[in-house]
């Protein structure tokens, strides 16, 4: 099977956008006009619920996951054909061929590429993840805060395992961080100036 179509297949797979799909399916409304007005977990748990939001994130997270996989299985799992199978789902999540190119932020996608790649990088990005939010409330401040540690988490597992920190992981994951940031740009400015909503209690 060619390199293009994998790739391919794997950009169409972020395009399926369970936050847009659920929210005019059920609710008859696009949750891109609703709150934050970004089609990802966050937003749809706010504005339609727990248990949407949490079949959300899992789909989410599974589309990452899958993408790996699928290179994986019909192309190699070694090398950057993975890494980039992965890019492709979150492109494909972030700008949605389907949805006019409005997508979501790309973080729990992302995490399940990194968790199909790399489980124990995984854990501890998500680890760093839970301290920041539980500590904060802040489900920006804490997705970038691990996005952040990503590299340093990879280069922690290589290094406690003996094995080579090779340099299209940690290519990948500079890429990944970087992307996080630059679609929370709002979220920053909100943090700095103090109006950012926290994921419960007290809102601004």
């Amino acid at each position: 099977m060619s390199y293009a179509f994998v790739f391919l297949a794997a950009y169409l797979l972020g395009n399926v956008n369970p936050s847009i799909i659920f929210s005019r399916l059920i609710h008859k409304k696009d949750i891109r006009e609703m709150g934050s007005k970004n089609a990802g977990f966050t937003n749809t748990l706010r504005c339609l619920g727990p248990r949407l939001g949490s079949v959300v994130l899992t789909l989410d997270v599974l589309k990452g996951v899958a993408a790996v996989l699928l290179a994986g299985r019909f192309l190699s799992s070694s090398g950057f054909i993975p890494q980039l199978a992965g890019l492709a789902v979150v492109i494909g999540h972030i700008y949605p061929a389907f949805f006019g190119f409005r997508g979501g932020k790309g973080v729990a996608t992302s995490a399940g590429v990194i968790l199909a790649l790399q489980w124990p990088v995984f854990l501890m990005a998500l680890a760093m993840f839970g301290v920041v939010l539980l500590s904060t409330r802040y489900m920006s401040l804490a997705s970038m805060t691990g996005a952040l540690f990503l590299p340093f988490a990879s280069v922690i597992y290589a290094r406690a395992r003996g094995l080579e920190v090779l340099t299209w992981n940690l290519l990948f994951y500079a890429i990944i961080t970087v992307t996080v940031i630059i679609m929370h740009r709002p979220n920053i400015k909100r943090l700095i100036s103090r109006t950012e909503n926290k994921l419960w209690g007290k809102k601004k």
